[in-house]
């Protein structure tokens, strides 16, 4: 019996993958979100080598090597070929992100949490989902475009450069960021906790350091 039960639930839990990952594609190949997160009305219309969902999946891999082999690699694993070839350039990539709005990712990051809480079933503590929230800061490129944005700040060896506020909302029992915010350092930890809370749920409950709560 416990045998069943076992294949049963791996069943379960490989048609809920299933569905989750039918989800993530209906939901990045929709005309809606291709609107919504397009720069402008004339981005992603005609059909090229790097259409609008082509481009989400691959920018979601977490690429670590080279953008020209990650794109050969991507590619070879797509069409399933036996070796890598030259689909997509450097630079059409470049030129095909300039056309994507940064927030596609933040909203299909909200989607797919939301769908796990409706669909998964998720470990809570006492009924409530034990989320924590914490912040940190992380040292940028020294380009003049993020230092216009972030701000500059004397770094450890003296000399000016952009630093960012990071902060994270995550689920400490499932291990899933509910939402992640990056800003200018000069924004506090708890301006950035007030904007994690209008992400909360009624079974939601945060733990936070000192920080928070007191001066």
């Amino acid at each position: 019996i416990k045998t069943i039960q076992k294949h049963e639930n791996n069943d379960i839990k490989t048609g809920l993958c299933s569905n989750l990952v039918d989800f993530i594609s209906d939901t990045i190949n929709s005309k809606t979100f291709l609107e919504k997160h397009r720069k402008n009305p004339q981005d992603f219309i005609r059909n090229r080598s790097l259409p609008f969902p082509t481009l989400i999946t691959f920018l979601s891999n977490m690429n670590k090597g080279s953008i020209q082999d990650e794109l050969d690699h991507y590619f070879k694993a797509l069409e399933n070929a036996e070796v890598a070839e030259r689909v997509v350039t450097k630079g059409a990539f470049t030129k095909a992100r300039k056309k994507l709005k940064h927030e596609a990712f933040i909203d299909l990051n909200e989607k797919i949490t939301r769908y796990y809480y409706d669909n998964f079933s998720h470990q809570t503590w006492r009924g409530f989902n034990l989320l924590a929230i914490d912040g940190s800061t992380a040292a940028l490129l020294s380009i003049p475009e993020i230092a216009e944005h972030f701000g500059q700040w004397n770094s450890a060896n003296g000399d000016p450069r952009p630093i960012a506020r990071i902060s994270q909302m995550f689920d400490v029992m499932n291990h899933i960021t509910i939402d992640a915010i990056i800003g200018p350092k000069s924004d506090g930890e708890r301006e950035l906790a007030a904007q994690h809370f209008l992400k909360l749920m009624p079974n939601d409950l945060i733990l936070l350091d000192r920080g928070y709560p007191a001066f």
